[in-house]
């Protein structure tokens, strides 16, 4: 009979239904179709433990997609706590940034550096809440360190260079605006930005140049109804 059983078991979890879970864990047409899916992979318990981790981490995307930042934080959680790889304490970092909590995200991304140091845009996020947090020595260092592991990132530059401009460094911040549009020509935020330093340093005719071309890459960008005094993080 045990044996008859495990057959049947091994049937039902290698169907039609089973299969479509599968797939919708990872190819998943909408947040929902992840979550359905991934629920099916984690509770059917029959998959390794690095399967099992990938399907909580896919999951916590769907849920990420939707909002639900509580369940993709424990999701994350989840993940982490079967496998514990960087991939799963930058998605949780980037889901604490996302609502405001930075002190938990550079915990996360401090200990994904510490299992994997040239971990991809670590460095950038972990800029990102340094700046938001006003330690802006601590951001640009961070986005420094990210240039080096990865110097085509247009962002990168962008984000460094709002730092800068938040210094008062305008000469150094319209250098990497202007990295970041000549990596990106079509970086229309990079040209606003950079317009809006170019007048901070009494640059009126450069500004003038650069708002122009920002406004016919993205004509909702409008100087007037734009904050700048913290500029967009990216």
């Amino acid at each position: 009979m045990r044996y008859i059983a495990i057959t049947l078991l091994f049937f039902i979890l290698c169907g039609p239904a089973f299969a479509d879970a599968a797939f919708d864990c990872d190819n998943g047409t909408s947040p929902d179709a992840h979550i359905a899916g991934c629920t099916v992979m984690i509770e059917s318990q029959s998959s390794n433990p690095r399967n099992l981790a990938i399907y909580y981490g896919n999951r916590a995307l769907g849920y990420f997609a939707k909002r639900d930042f509580q369940h993709a934080i424990a999701d994350f959680s989840s993940a982490a706590k079967i496998s514990p790889e960087p991939y799963y304490y930058v998605g949780r970092g980037i889901v604490y940034a996302a609502i405001g909590d930075c002190d938990h995200a550079i915990d996360d991304y401090n200990q994904a550096i510490e299992l994997e140091p040239l971990y991809p845009r670590v460095y950038n996020n972990r800029g990102n809440c340094f700046r938001k947090k006003g330690d802006l020595n601590a951001a640009i260092s961070d986005y420094t360190r990210e240039i080096k592991i990865n110097p085509k990132e247009s962002v990168v530059y962008f984000n460094r260079g709002v730092a800068l401009k938040m210094q008062g460094n305008y000469a150094a911040a319209i250098d990497d605006f202007s990295a970041a549009v000549s990596l990106n020509p079509k970086y229309a935020l990079a040209y606003f930005v950079r317009a809006d330093t170019y007048i901070d340093a009494g640059d009126l005719k450069s500004a003038d140049r650069d708002f122009k071309t920002a406004s016919a890459l993205d004509p909702k960008l409008d100087r007037q109804s734009t904050q700048l005094t913290v500029p967009p993080i990216n």
